[in-house]
């Protein structure tokens, strides 16, 4: 396999990281980079809808390709293979009339391959796993162990594909936020919920926190998704009314980093939230 893809000066590149919230919050490194060392090019993003909305705010985008994928689920499980096959080659040459030069696939699943093969492109490049369709992709790139020394700050997970395409050194996530008008009041935001329970902090701990905060007398906003409202009402339970702001399920995605934009500090677990903080 070639070591390094080609053109030297690409004129087009697809990103491809599909999910979830944090991981493409922190491939925005990856982006950054890429328009800095190739300002000439395109750079569009296939990602899942879910999160199209957020990236299409950010200018280093030319396209957001949202792929359908809850869509595609359906049509597959209710056998419907003739209406799954015209919404692949539809979504195949919308991805193809972009004549990529390079296609880079920063996830490494089989989807995400897959992804990359129907978008052509006349380098593919893509992360080395246990996954299968490697053989898609032009190049293959190793990713730096978890616990390497390389990968001191966030973002750096990304070094090697920057390094392939020219494009390091990276700077971490570089997410440009979207400030409503008038902006919303500088609160002292915090981003407790996550999906993964390895990753949750304790509710007493957040209490005892949101305690000693409004003690000092500092405004508190509260920030997650519509599937976190049962747990934010249980942690705000016994709380002076009205002491906390609550926005959980009430932000999207954009709406969110504005407040987030206008915080005085944001505390949270590792969660999307926190990594646009």
């Amino acid at each position: 396999m070639p070591t390094s893809p080609a053109p030297v000066a690409p004129q087009r590149i697809l990103l491809i990281r599909l999910s979830a919230f944090g991981d493409v919050v922190i491939a925005t490194g990856l982006l950054q980079a890429l328009k800095r060392a190739h300002p000439q090019a395109e750079i569009d993003w296939l990602v899942q809808p879910e999160f199209a909305e957020l990236l299409r705010t950010q200018p280093a985008i030319a396209q957001v390709h949202a792929w359908e994928r809850k869509r595609w689920g359906q049509l597959f499980r209710g056998f419907r293979w003739l209406a799954l096959l015209q919404a692949v080659l539809g979504f195949r040459r919308q991805l193809r009339a972009r004549d990529y030069d390079w296609v880079i696939d920063a996830q490494g699943l089989a989807k995400s391959r897959l992804l990359a093969w129907l978008a052509g492109g006349r380098q593919r490049l893509g992360y080395r796993s246990k996954e299968p369709l490697e053989g898609v992709l032009h190049t293959v790139v190793t990713r730096h162990p978890e616990a390497s020394p390389e990968r001191r700050v966030i973002g750096d997970e990304h070094l090697p594909m920057a390094s392939a395409l020219g494009a390091a050194p990276l700077h971490g996530p570089q997410l440009l936020p979207v400030v409503s008008s008038p902006p919303p009041a500088a609160l002292v935001l915090l981003a407790p919920f996550t999906t993964r329970p390895q990753k949750h902090w304790p509710e007493s701990h957040w209490r005892q926190l949101i305690n000693e905060l409004l003690a000092l007398g500092l405004p508190l906003g509260l920030l997650g998704g519509p599937a976190d409202r049962e747990a934010a009402a249980s942690l705000l339970a016994g709380l002076p009314e009205d002491s906390v702001t609550n926005l959980v399920g009430q932000t999207s995605f954009v709406a969110a980093g504005s407040w987030i934009a206008r915080c005085q500090a944001l505390i949270g677990v590792d969660t999307g939230l926190t990594q646009i903080g």
